[in-house]
């Protein structure tokens, strides 16, 4: 059971890290497109722009989301959230996902006739 719900995490941290990221580009672009100049549309510098956060934390067995400003106000005096932290972030997530799916058909792979034990036979010594 232990390992079902550590990919159940692992997938719902993946979704959630998604949506987020989806929210900094947006934000990074209104940051970066205040500077364009023509052929480019002009910036309404005075636009409201706002950025949340998404925190969860786990207490006893229930799950509390807590969404923080990181930023609001106007468009010219936003600061930059490069989405490259955010990006090695989902990067990690995802690789956390193919681990846990990978221990969950652990078992079926690595017993004899599974496909990681066949493979594993046929490159070593291994039932010979």
């Amino acid at each position: 059971m232990h390992f079902v719900n550590e990919l159940s995490d692992a997938r719902m941290e993946v979704s959630r890290l998604t949506d987020l990221l989806k929210d900094v580009m947006w934000y990074n672009f209104e940051t970066c497109a205040k500077s364009w100049k023509v052929p480019w549309r002009e910036t309404m510098l005075d636009s409201t722009i706002e950025l949340v956060a998404h925190r969860y934390a786990r207490n006893q067995g229930v799950e509390v989301g807590e969404f923080p400003t990181y930023y609001h106000g106007s468009i010219r005096d936003a600061p930059p959230c490069p989405p490259k932290i955010l990006v090695k972030e989902l990067e990690i997530a995802r690789a956390h996902v193919d681990h846990c799916e990978a221990v969950m058909n652990a078992a079926y792979d690595w017993a004899p006739g599974g496909p990681l034990y066949q493979e594993l036979k046929r490159l070593t010594m291994v039932g010979k």
